[in-house]
């Protein structure tokens, strides 16, 4: 009998034979952990291993992707239909180090990761036997906010008085003059919308302690959008050792959030 390889177009038939295994294992995506900052621009990717089913060859190949994610995009999504970023395979290694030599991230993005595990298996069609690429797991989809020059962006934040805001947490925090008159938050709108409901809150004895619950704003359009909240009449006396956190929810159930200090 000869073996051939094949792609799983290769065949007509050969799909409904591939379609019937269904996947038999799971990965767990252990490092960057999900929605963390990381801290270089080379991070470590690792997964927990997936053993060969009974029909497999004996390696497991591992296929990593990476996507940007674009404001207000869930991962999910992202993962799906972006351009792939990065992506890679590793025959039986559960660990990446990224390389000098891919491409680079850009600063302070969120990227989404996922990874897939394959194996090879002998399937007869017409008395012939040939080796097909299986998927036997794939994991959650996990996201990471790039290296973030903290100091750079604090600097543009303070200098044009705005603080960006994203889909996710930054984890970065704008430092902003006690001196100045409002708070100008700028972040993009997928959704023309009435009105926006607004969350300003500190933490005190590990819980919220509101300043605005629910406020509500005015209309607001697709694309790039100021808030403006009132400083003197909302945050009269700041307290430069509190960390003030703002959250802006859309009618679609997207939120928009974003961190202050004042100094």
């Amino acid at each position: 009998m000869r073996k051939i390889r094949l792609n799983i177009f290769g065949f007509f038939a050969l799909f409904f034979a591939v379609s019937s295994y269904g996947q038999t294992g799971s990965i767990s995506l252990l490092t960057p952990l999900d929605e963390s900052e990381s801290q270089t621009n080379y991070p470590i990717f690792s997964w927990t291993s997936v053993s060969n089913t009974s029909e497999g060859l004996g390696d497991v190949f591992y296929k990593i992707k990476l996507v940007e994610v674009a404001n207000g995009q869930l991962p999910s999504v992202a993962i799906q239909n972006n351009s792939v970023h990065f992506s890679d395979e590793l025959e039986d290694n559960t660990t990446l180090v990224y390389s000098t030599n891919a491409p680079t991230f850009t600063e302070c993005k969120t990227y989404a990761w996922r990874v897939v595990a394959e194996e090879d298996r002998e399937v007869t069609i017409n008395e012939e036997t040939v080796v097909q690429r299986f998927v036997i797991a794939t994991s959650e989809v996990f996201t990471f906010f790039s290296y973030c020059d903290q100091q750079e962006i604090a600097l543009e934040a303070a200098l044009n008085n705005y603080l960006i805001m994203d889909k996710q947490m930054n984890p970065f925090i704008f430092l902003v003059p006690d001196a100045v008159p409002t708070l100008n938050f700028r972040y993009t709108e997928l959704y023309n919308n009435d009105s926006l409901n607004v969350n300003l809150w500190t933490i005190d004895n590990e819980s919220k302690s509101y300043i605005l619950e629910n406020y509500v704003i005015g209309e607001m359009h697709h694309g790039a959008n100021f808030i403006k909240i009132d400083k003197e009449v909302f945050i009269d006396t700041p307290n430069s050792e509190k960390v003030y956190f703002l959250e802006v929810n859309s009618p679609q159930g997207l939120r928009y959030k974003g961190k202050v200090m004042f100094e």
